[in-house]
């Protein structure tokens, strides 16, 4: 998919999941499959909202590695053709982040949701590297997520303004650091679409299109 495609399917409130366990703590993969069926019943549809699994919220840096594709493909299934699936993928460098990436794209992630790899403190041209080389690898959209809180998680404007080359960009998550005015997201918000991390009013005053919904 391109851009435009991916723009409508990203957009309204981005419904991060939490992830079914059994008495053991490990994964309820049935139970996961019929709280989705549920959740699409209930409006989370294609086109009006979003289902996020394997986020920090839904224990996603949390599981394996051998789990989470498990879990993707459980809602994936349940979804089918009614909704739209994003994955988090989580703090790492961009080869694994690659792999990782092509795994979601085959479980049937429709976008994945993607950090900077804060851990390796990158510079502004280090975080353009990491989205355009993901951007080239796979078919299936990315939601950047501005992480500004977190050392090397901080994405300058003229960063995400040139982000506009990488096709399979589709969308910021954006959260605003104190230092930057918010009423700036107006620049990039013809080109993706902006899901607010807080202000979602203002936000969407400014063109965005969707808000985080916990």
């Amino acid at each position: 998919m391109n851009r435009d495609e991916l723009k409508q399917l990203i957009q309204g409130p981005i419904a991060t999941v939490a992830t079914a366990f059994d008495d053991n703590f490990e994964m309820d993969l049935g139970r996961m499959y019929e709280l989705t069926q549920g959740w699409v019943a209930n409006g989370l549809v294609k086109g009006k909202a979003v289902i996020k699994v394997a986020a920090a919220m839904g224990e996603g840096p949390m599981l394996r590695d051998d789990e989470w594709p498990y879990l993707l493909k459980a809602v994936s299934r349940a979804v089918g053709d009614r909704g739209t699936v994003v994955c988090g993928l989580h703090y790492k460098d961009t080869k694994r982040t690659i792999e990782d990436a092509l795994r979601a794209q085959d479980m049937g992630a429709v976008a994945l949701q993607v950090c900077p790899p804060i851990f390796n403190i990158p510079s502004q041209d280090d975080v353009l590297d990491y989205f355009s080389d993901l951007s080239d690898a796979i078919d299936i959209g990315i939601m950047v997520y501005h992480t500004h809180w977190m050392p090397g998680g901080r994405i300058e404007i003229d960063t995400i303004m040139k982000m506009a080359d990488f096709e399979q960009v589709a969308s910021i998550k954006w959260s605003c650091p104190a230092d930057v005015d918010n009423d700036d997201i107006a620049k990039f918000t013809p080109i993706f679409n902006v899901i607010s991390n807080g202000n979602a009013v203002r936000c969407h005053q400014l063109g965005a299109r969707g808000y985080i919904n916990l």
